[in-house]
Formats: C-alpha cells, structure tokens, sequence
C-alpha cells in the first residue's frame, strides 16, 4: 500500500513501482521465435487447478437472486464487480485472475464472506451500474461493495491496485462490524502457519537452505505456499514455480492449491506484484472512509523513510537472480516485443534504485542496492536480452538502458559500464 509523496526523489522511485504492469515471462531470445513485428499477444491458459481459482467463495451470479437472498436472511450482499460496463480496461480477465487468486483463496476471507454475507460476483446491467454508480471512470475495477438487503452501500471499494489479503479482511470485518480476528477464521486450530508467517516477515523474506527445506515438509498447504513465495522473494524464480507447481497437485481440492497453480503459471498476484504482505499500522484501517475505499494509502499513514524502504524492498523482491524484472506484459506491439519491454523496466527499476542507494546511510543497505544494480547493469548490458527485429518496442529498450549505463558511468566509473555505453 503506497501513499503520494511530495518528497521529489521519493516520487521517483514509487514511479517506477507504477511501471511494472505484470504478466507472463517470455523467452529473452525472442529474436529467434517466428512471427517477428506481429501482433499476437501473451496470455495465459489456465491449467484445471488454476481455473478452480475463486471457486471456494459461494458465488451467486444474478443480482436480484442475491438480493432475494439478503432479504431472506437478513446477511448484506458482498457484490464482487470483475468488470465495469463499457470499461477501457485492456487486461480485464488478468486483473479477475489477480482477485479469485488474491483476495479470494484466502481461507480467512473465503470465511468471512461466506458465513456473514451473500456473496455476488457479477457485471452489473445499466440500470443497477447506474443506480450504484458503477460506471467508466466512476468505478475502476477490479472493486466490490457490501450492500444491504434495503439496498443501502455499506462498503464501496475499487481502484485496487495493491492486494493486502490482512488489510482487505480488516476493511471487510470493519463493513461488517465483525470482531473477529484474521487467525480466527484461518481454519487452522494450530499456531503452527501464524509461526511460519512471523518468521519469514521477521527475516524480510530471506530463510537459509535448511529452513526452506523445513518448510516443505510441513503437511500445511499454505506453509508450502509460503515456502514458494519466499523463494521467489529471494530471486529464485524458477524454484519458486516448481514449489507451487508440485504443492498444488499435492492438495488438489485446497483454496491455496489453487492460488499455488496459478502462481506457477505467472497468473497470480503475488508473482505479478500486486500482492503484499507488510506490517500495518492501524491508521491503515482506523481512518478509512467506507464508502470510498482504494488500496492506496492514507496521507501520513507512513513517514518518508518507511515509504522509501517499502518501495526499496518491494523493487528487490521482484528482481529475478539473473538480474531482470519480467513482470511486465506490455504487449501492444505484440509479445515479441516483450525483451525490449523488459529491458526498459529493468533499466527505468536501477536509475530507482541508484537513487535509492545515494539517500541510503546504512552500510548494509548500500551493499544490498549495490549488488541489485551491479545485476541490472550486467542484465541491460546484454544483447541477447534484447530483440533487435521487433520494431515496436527497441527504442525503449535502447534509450532507457543508454540512460541507465550513463547514469552507472556517472555515478561508479566502472570501465566495463564506460565500454557498455560506448556500444
């Protein structure tokens, strides 16, 4: 959850957090794939787990059946809007996904919803898109609201562009004016998931061999889960896809099996980047205006300093270990386009994080940008990461690497960044 700073150096890092739109990993040597300067596009085919992905949440499909529903019980309709009549939006059915595997395949929220409400998911008809306001620029999806068997709005929110399942359960909890806690609708009668979760936030995601390895024994579903995301947190790409890959087909029928199969195929949010997991403060969720809700966060809910080292260790998190940032699918001038498209967010993502290291005073934390933007300047400097045929994109990636090995040059005098830039 990012908040606006006025602060001009902070601005420019959270920028380019804005500029990772995320998708599918293509072959770096796309110049070598067929159907140069097409237009075919990357998407994603879901695989049989990856499908059930939402499915646990009892969804009603009309609205006027839930409605029905919520008179008849007395329980508010949660309204889940996937997409809003006559929407620009280009990756709609990419941001559904990000909802049924975020938000969605959490046993907690999964709970929640279906024991205090008529859950719904549907696009709205013009007359109930107008009578709730669910209209372009009105309403941006991916949203949803709490509606009450009078049909009052007891909770709106859209724009949400960052997915915090706790945050999302304490906003959905505080509609619903429910007391319970996050762990009480978990389903889990031991501690032992809520400890997993302690200690990978307490190492900011960085475990040893041997505590991964515990991790995947556990007969847990979601410590397995777990375990792939701190591999991918950790720059381990790939493992990370294996882990998920194998937990799912291990635990077919669970909510997380589903998210985990999704995940793997570079289709979840976690992977993509819209999924976060930070400590909150509770002015997070004190100050929050029901009826006008978005994942961005309240003026002051951080200082600069905690604003300047989430977006730092938010950036790191999503480093591959071969020094690239693969979560964009800018795919308008077609998917063989994509390494020139990587190639500028990876460049755009070091000038951020050459910033970051001249604001930085710890040691440690120098050292640990430095290592991240010595693998971006090896990555960028490559040409095999880039696709010289593609007409529609090369630029990009030509002009924002030159920016980047200038500014390397500048700030480093590295000789083989002098030579680089000089190519």
């Amino acid at each position: 959850m990012i908040m606006k700073s006025t602060n001009r150096l902070c601005a420019s890092l959270l920028a380019c957090i804005w500029l990772l739109h995320p998708v599918t990993q293509l072959d770096l040597h796309a110049q070598e794939a067929e159907g140069q300067n097409s237009m075919a596009k990357a998407r994603v085919k879901p695989q049989e787990l990856t499908k059930k992905i939402g499915s646990a949440v009892a969804w009603e499909t009309d609205y006027a059946t839930a409605l029905e529903k919520s008179n008849a019980t007395g329980k508010p309709i949660f309204w889940y809007v996937p997409s809003v009549p006559g929407t620009f939006m280009d990756r709609k059915e990419e941001v559904n996904r990000y909802m049924l595997a975020g938000p969605f395949s959490w046993p907690s929220i999964v709970q929640l919803i279906n024991q205090n409400c008529i859950p719904l998911k549907a696009v709205p008809k013009t007359a109930l898109a107008k009578q709730f306001h669910i209209r372009v620029y009105d309403f941006i999806e991916p949203g949803f609201l709490v509606v009450q068997p009078n049909e009052e709005v007891l909770l709106l929110a859209n724009r949400m562009t960052t997915l915090h399942p706790q945050w999302i359960f304490k906003v959905l909890a505080k509609a619903l004016n429910v007391s319970s806690r996050w762990e009480d609708y978990s389903g889990n009668k031991s501690s032992l998931e809520m400890d997993a979760w302690k200690k990978v936030i307490a190492s900011n995601w960085q475990l040893d061999a041997n505590q991964l390895a515990d991790m995947l024994k556990s007969p847990s579903m979601e410590i397995k889960l777990l375990a792939g995301m701190v591999a991918f947190r950790m720059g381990r790409h790939d493992e990370a896809r294996s882990i998920w890959q194998e937990s799912s087909a291990s635990h077919p029928d669970h909510p997380l099996a589903w998210k985990a199969a999704a995940e793997a195929q570079n289709a979840g949010p976690f992977c993509r980047g819209f999924e976060v997991f930070d400590a909150l403060p509770d002015s997070a969720i004190s100050a929050i205006d029901l009826k006008n809700v978005t994942s961005a966060a309240l003026p002051n809910t951080f200082s600069e300093d905690e604003l300047w080292k989430r977006s730092v260790n938010y950036l790191l998190s999503m480093q591959d270990a071969n020094g690239g940032f693969f979560d964009s699918d800018y795919d308008f001038g077609g998917a063989d386009s994509l390494p020139n498209v990587y190639t500028a967010v990876t460049s755009l993502v070091g000038l951020a994080l050459m910033e970051a290291e001249r604001q930085a005073t710890n040691v440690g934390e120098k050292k640990r940008l430095r290592a991240s933007i010595d693998r971006i300047v090896s990555f960028v400097s490559n040409d095999a990461h880039l696709n010289f045929v593609d007409r529609d994109e090369i630029l990009w990636g030509q002009a924002y690497r030159i920016r980047l090995l200038d500014a390397s040059h500048s700030q480093y005098a590295d000789p083989k960044v002098s030579d680089a830039l000089q190519k």
